[in-house]
């Protein structure tokens, strides 16, 4: 490992553990209506919360915004949300002078990201449920998730300018065939490489970053990153 690789990944640890420490002091909001129509203008307000990370940590919605969720993630708004953010990042990536040497890359997450997993959710209550990780593990292998639209037109347009596409995502090396089977199915193809978790053990954040370290060290050029939105919303 370089010297400056390990001064890289001693400061991005130094930071993991910053946020880990101060985790404690993060609270989420008052739980809020407890009905089952819930507060539509509560519920916008926590979904704003997660999003920005600043709900703290979450293992899952509230009680009383199942039904704000589940319209949420069935209707336009989510459809709007998801085409606003591919657009925008459509024109970074226009503006970016593509060099042509195959060393441009462009970091795609996977699930959430070009993939949906509405069809899971919707039987497992939009995550107003505890994860089940059996469960959710039975999904993946059966390599059905269809792509999220506006993601599987950014993807063509990223290809049509040049960039080599690299997919780093939390799923385990075991979940290998079943995600290149999905991935294809849902419409995605001509992918650099696509990189997984080698243990459930390991530290999922600090695998992306060591592994984006070793990217850059082989002469590739990170562009951007599109990561996923929270389970559930």
């Amino acid at each position: 490992m370089g010297f400056l690789r390990f001064l890289s990944l001693l400061f991005v640890l130094s930071a993991i553990a910053s946020a880990a420490a101060s985790q404690a002091l993060l609270r989420m909001v008052s739980e809020g209506p407890s009905s089952g129509d819930g507060d539509d203008l509560y519920c916008d307000s926590w979904r704003l919360s997660a999003e920005t990370n600043n709900a703290g940590y979450w293992k899952t919605i509230p009680a009383g915004c199942l039904q704000f969720v589940a319209e949420y993630m069935n209707g336009d708004r989510f459809l709007s949300d998801s085409a606003v953010v591919a657009a925008e990042s459509l024109a970074f990536a226009q503006a970016v002078q593509v060099v042509g040497d195959g060393k441009d890359i462009w970091i795609f997450d996977v699930d959430e990201t070009l993939l949906s997993n509405l069809p899971y959710y919707v039987v497992n209550g939009y995550g107003s449920e505890d994860f089940n990780e059996t469960a959710f593990d039975e999904w993946v292998n059966l390599a059905k998730a269809p792509a999220l639209p506006a993601s599987l037109r950014l993807y063509e347009e990223l290809l049509g300018l040049g960039f080599q596409v690299v997919f780093l995502t939390g799923r385990v090396e075991a979940q290998r065939n079943a995600t290149v089977e999905n991935l294809s199915f849902a419409g995605y193809h001509s992918w650099n490489r696509l990189i997984l978790r080698v243990r459930m053990n390991l530290c999922y954040e600090l695998r992306r970053i060591d592994l984006e370290l070793e990217l850059m060290g082989s002469g590739l050029i990170i562009v951007i990153k599109v990561m996923e939105k929270e389970p559930g919303l």
